[in-house]
């Protein structure tokens, strides 16, 4: 039952110290987010589903819109899943190439271990 005001919406532009200025679009994208589905979603669908199917997660360090808190949100009900957090900006930035790699690798046997040397990831400090 979290509310998405202008002072959550505030403090969350506070937090994003790479974030000089708030921007029109995630603005809007926020606000709009309190009510998405609520008219006619069951309660069940809005809630996150335990899922065992593997999964993989590129999330960039410095990545505003999908912060690297989210991929352990998105872990917390997923039994059978991979992250890597790069050291990039933006969304979707890093070695493309790389990433492509792995989930060539990933596709073909998500049951195998990944090389992710390839990848500049980061290290949590």
């Amino acid at each position: 039952n979290h509310q998405v005001t202008a002072n959550v919406i505030a403090q969350k532009y506070n937090e994003l110290e790479i974030m000089p200025y708030q921007l029109a679009l995630f603005t809007s994208l926020y606000k709009s987010s309190n009510d998405f589905l609520r008219s006619y979603a069951a309660k069940e669908k809005l809630e996150y589903a335990v899922s065992s199917i593997p999964s993989l997660i590129f999330i960039n360090q410095f990545d505003p819109v999908t912060p690297p808190v989210n991929a352990s949100i998105f872990q917390s009900k997923m039994t059978d899943s991979r992250a890597f957090i790069i050291n990039a900006g933006g969304h979707g930035g890093g070695d493309m190439l790389c990433k492509r790699a792995i989930m060539d690798a990933f596709m073909n046997n998500p049951t195998l271990e990944l090389n992710s040397d390839c990848l500049d990831l980061w290290s949590g400090d």
